[in-house]
């Protein structure tokens, strides 16, 4: 009787052990790994070449774009890889639109039009100003520094490209903001363009 209740004791912590490695494994192998820091360093020093000066943030005759990203988070790398290595992306950024690029882990002195009014502040009361606690996070501007819509989270390098073709044909215009309809037709845009949406708008 004894060696009997051994043995069964025997065959659960097996089956156990056999259980817990193989699930070890599965996770393990599941994880990703991270980018190593030569890289990482490597995509932040490259970054900056498809931005204007972010020291003045000056809307003038092209809707505005403001990223904030920062140096490693891994959506904000692979939103980075894609404007780095991406000659269509380069285009719009430089060509079609004013383009900023705040990074979260520096407090640098901007001076920025917010709501009309001409504001010297760091970066630090750019989240506060703008409402950013995730990264990344887009925000779209118009020529009269009124928010057409942000994008916040991951951001598929396709979905970028048609966000800015949608700004740069100004699909947004005549619909109203507050009711939602821009949202609707950005939407509808993705859809037409069979574009995977993983992030949240607003």
């Amino acid at each position: 009787m004894k060696n009997l209740i051994l043995l069964t004791i025997f065959a659960i912590a097996f089956s156990f052990a056999i259980y817990y490695n193989e699930n070890f494994l599965i996770t393990t192998t599941k994880q990703e790994k991270p980018l190593p820091l030569k890289k990482i360093n490597s995509i932040n020093n490259r970054i900056n070449l498809y931005f204007k000066d972010n020291s003045k943030i000056i809307l003038n005759d092209k809707d505005s774009i403001i990223f904030f990203l920062n140096n490693t988070n891994k959506d904000s790398i692979q939103l980075k890889e894609f404007i780095i290595n991406s000659k269509i992306i380069q285009q719009k950024l430089t060509k079609e639109v004013n383009s900023y690029y705040i990074n979260i882990n520096e407090n640098k002195k901007h001076t920025i039009f917010y709501k009309d009014e001409k504001l010297n502040i760091d970066s630090k009361t750019m989240l506060s100003l703008y409402n950013i606690d995730t990264v990344p996070t887009l925000i779209f501007l118009d020529m009269n520094n009124k928010e057409i819509f942000s994008l916040i989270g991951k951001l598929g390098e396709q979905q970028l490209i048609a966000t800015l073709n949608f700004i740069k044909d100004k699909l947004y215009k005549n619909k109203d903001r507050k009711s939602g309809e821009v949202y609707n037709s950005l939407i509808e845009y993705y859809k037409k363009n069979a574009i995977t949406i993983e992030n949240f708008i607003k």
